[in-house]
């Protein structure tokens, strides 16, 4: 089971890359590593799983990921609270949690590759 020792390596002095959000509801229970993208058509940021390609033109953005879950969450019925980690922040690949739609190497690599744009670097 994945928890924060596991998945961070360093991150900003005084836990400043951690940041508390709302996952919205429908994404269901989310273990700690998943990587998460901004929904932001909804007043204020929610988070969602990183997707490969938006469902919609209201989903735009949700398949750039800018965050990683830190604890598990259940966000089946309602919004979740959560504390995820924003950059600068390294972190150990390994432990990332990637949405199925994220499913081969190439896909894998670009989320990655977005993640470090971010300020997240994946080792």
């Amino acid at each position: 089971m994945e928890n924060v020792r596991t998945i961070v390596i360093g991150e900003a002095a005084n836990f400043l890359s951690r940041h508390f959000v709302h996952v919205m509801a429908g994404a269901g229970p989310l273990p700690a590593g998943t990587v998460l993208a901004k929904f932001s058509e909804v007043g204020y940021s929610k988070f969602w799983p990183a997707l490969d390609q938006p469902y919609s033109v209201e989903w735009a953005g949700v398949d750039k990921p800018v965050a990683v879950l830190l604890h598990g969450v259940d966000a089946t019925d309602e919004d979740a609270p959560a504390t995820v980690l924003m950059g600068p922040a390294t972190i150990h690949a390994s432990s990332l949690i990637f949405e199925a739609s994220i499913n081969d190497e190439e896909k894998i690599q670009r989320k990655l590759a977005q993640l470090e744009a971010a300020g997240i670097v994946c080792q």
